[in-house]
C-alpha cells in the first residue's frame, strides 16, 4: 500500500551519538505525535563474530515487505534481520532481499526448505548470501572492448560481467543506472543485432572485482523491467 507502519530506523556514526539521541529525543513530539526511541535490538545482534548467517532471496513479488520476508523464513529458525532491497529514489522493490539467521543450521535449513517456495504468488529462489562470505570462488574476467555506451578507459582492476535476459527495450543507460547500486560502473553495453535491435543481453564493466562480486550478489535473479536477470562473470 505504501502506507507507513508508524516506525522507522535511524543509523548513527557512533554509539555515543545513538545514546545521546535516546536520552534527548525519547518522548519528544514529531508532527503532533509523541515518539519513543530505543536501541534497535535486531541490529544489536548483528555484531562481528556473532556467528550470524544470511541467505539471498530472489524473484520476490513487488508487494513483499521485510516483515513478510521475516515471517516466511521463521519456519527455518530464528531470524534476526530481514531486508528487501529497494530502488533508490523510488521506494520500489528490486525483487530481492536478504535474511539473516542467528546460526548456520537455520541458514542451511532455509535453503533446503524454502528454496522454490511460494510467497505472494511468486516462486522464490534462496541461496547463500555470498556477499557475507569470503571472496568470489573464481576470478572474474578483465574488461574488453564493448559496442555501446560512453567510452571510458577501463583500469587494470576493472571487471566485466555478462547480463542476460534483458527486456528488449533496455538501453545501455538503463543498464548502467540499474547497476550503480553495486559500485563504480565504468561502462555498460547492450548487444545489438544487424537490425539495430537488442539481442536481450549485454555487459557491465565495474572498476573493481569487489563491485562486480557485489553486483552478482545483488542482481543475479533480480527483476528489471519485468524480466529476471542473469548476471555472471563474462566468459
Amino acid at each position: 500500500t505504501g502506507r507507513s507502519k508508524g516506525c522507522g530506523l535511524v543509523v548513527f556514526n557512533s554509539a555515543s551519538d545513538a545514546d545521546n539521541a535516546i536520552r534527548t529525543l525519547h518522548d519528544t513530539e514529531l508532527q503532533g505525535r509523541k515518539i519513543f526511541v530505543r536501541v534497535d535490538r535486531e541490529e544489536a545482534k548483528l555484531t562481528p563474530g556473532s556467528g550470524t548467517s544470511s541467505v539471498y532471496v530472489g524473484n520476490l513479488s513487488w508487494e513483499v515487505s521485510w516483515q513478510d520476508l521475516k515471517d516466511h523464513f521463521k519456519a527455518a529458525g530464528e531470524v534476526v534481520h530481514a531486508d528487501v532491497m529497494m530502488e533508490p529514489g523510488t521506494g520500489r522493490s528490486k525483487g530481492c532481499g536478504i535474511v539473516v539467521f542467528a546460526n548456520e543450521s537455520a541458514r542451511q535449513k532455509a535453503i533446503d526448505m524454502l528454496h522454490d517456495s511460494m510467497l505472494k504468488g511468486r516462486q522464490m529462489f534462496v541461496r547463500e548470501d555470498r556477499e557475507s562470505s569470503s571472496t568470489p570462488s573464481r576470478p572474474l574476467a578483465l574488461p574488453r572492448a564493448g559496442a555501446g555506451g560512453p567510452a571510458q578507459a577501463a583500469s587494470s582492476a576493472g571487471c566485466r560481467l555478462y547480463v542476460g535476459n534483458l527486456h528488449f527495450d533496455t538501453t545501455w543507460q538503463d543498464l548502467k543506472d540499474f547497476f550503480r547500486d553495486a559500485g563504480n560502473v565504468l561502462r555498460a553495453d547492450v548487444t545489438q543485432g544487424s537490425d539495430g535491435r537488442s539481442r536481450g543481453f549485454g555487459a557491465v564493466v565495474f572498476a573493481s572485482t569487489k563491485d562486480a562480486a557485489r553486483a552478482i550478489q545483488l542482481f543475479n535473479g533480480a527483476c528489471h523491467h519485468g524480466r529476471v536477470l542473469q548476471v555472471e562473470p563474462h566468459p
